[in-house]
């Protein structure tokens, strides 16, 4: 799962005023919420996509999300055919990936 999900998450639940304990009722633990918000668990696309229909997010279309994740891939992409420096490539990879 991508840490980003778990921000994106919470950025809609404190943005719809929701608790945890409201947004997990019925979907996990809030112990695990707080986890997936904190990047700290990879939670199931099961999980997620309850979380994220309670939030009306869908990640798939989200303009913002996606053009986040297009920018991360368009860094990678320039820095393997342009700068190859393979730190940074990694490292950019390693965000994509976690």
């Amino acid at each position: 799962m991508d840490k980003r999900i778990g921000t994106y998450i919470r950025k809609a639940r404190i943005e719809k005023s929701y608790s945890q304990e409201g947004l997990c009722k019925g979907i996990c633990a809030v112990s695990y919420l707080s986890k997936i918000e904190l990047g700290q668990v990879h939670a199931s696309q099961e999980i997620i996509q309850m979380l994220f229909q309670r939030l009306d997010l869908y990640y798939e279309t989200d303009s913002a999300y996606l053009k986040e994740v297009k920018q991360s891939i368009e860094e990678c992409y320039h820095l393997l055919l342009h700068a190859f420096d393979i730190f940074k490539l990694k490292e950019k990879v390693l965000n994509l990936n976690a």
